[in-house]
């Protein structure tokens, strides 16, 4: 992400459960954090710019963790589930219908 994030901007944001969701950038704070209103509805009202991912288009190049090797491997995002998670193909052939962004790097 970039130092600073446009109002509207969409992202995913670290929730207190420790999974990221989707959701937008309702206001800049000026302690440096963001309000950020979640798509289901859900507001974080002071998410630090750490808390805060760009969303991964579909073709992107990514490691992701594969729980039954517990290891992380290369491949592409195949979909935004448009839930926080994203469907992975391994270059092994592989597929995770429902990674989630904290296993992806």
């Amino acid at each position: 992400m970039h130092s600073t994030i446009d109002v509207a901007a969409r992202v995913d944001c670290l929730f207190d459960d420790g999974e990221y969701y989707r959701g937008s950038v309702a206001a800049a704070n000026a302690d440096g954090t963001y309000r950020i209103v979640f798509d289901d509805g859900d507001i974080r009202h002071d998410a630090p710019l750490s808390d805060l991912l760009s969303p991964l288009l579909p073709g992107t190049r990514v490691s992701c963790y594969f729980p039954s090797e517990a290891d992380y491997f290369p491949g592409v995002i195949g979909a935004d589930n448009g839930d926080g998670t994203y469907h992975i193909r391994y270059d092994d052939g592989d597929e995770l219908e429902s990674a989630s962004r904290r296993d992806i790097r």
